[in-house]
């Protein structure tokens, strides 16, 4: 009886949170917790492609994420954020940066780390632009 009864009071809070307006933004927060649970940051999960695919995919359907859905692309963000961190150490302890071609000319331009992050900025600021143009 208390699993059934716990499992309705879960059912009614997950209904109400499906109507709310910023689905994102609660998503954005499970994914914190989650990432803080498994002693991961989430600044570099936010970095990872299978993330993104997967936020998207939960906005787009307004459906919150789970936790079984977090453990099912733990593994492989985790891989990702390692292979990024392998990507980045140079000799020296210099770094690569890319500047961005498609940012207006500013006084300080956008630079980035890995190929991964010039292409996440790409996509989330430069929605507009053709992707099959090389620049401006």
């Amino acid at each position: 009886m208390k699993t059934a009864e716990s499992l309705f009071n879960w059912q009614k809070c997950y209904s109400a949170a499906l109507k709310a307006h910023n689905v994102r933004g609660r998503n954005l927060k499970l994914a914190k917790e989650f990432a803080c649970t498994y002693r991961i940051k989430f600044a570099k999960v936010q970095k990872s492609p299978v993330f993104e695919r997967v936020m998207l995919s939960f906005t787009r359907t307004k459906s919150l994420l789970t936790s079984s859905a977090w453990l099912s692309i733990q593994s492989q963000v985790e891989q990702e954020v390692a292979e990024a961190k392998a990507r980045l150490r140079l000799p020296n302890g210099a770094r690569k940066t890319i500047k961005c071609s498609r940012c207006p000319t500013v006084s300080i331009p956008r630079f980035f780390e890995t190929d991964d992050d010039l292409a996440n900025h790409v996509r989330r600021k430069h929605r507009t632009v053709d992707i099959s143009t090389p620049g401006h």
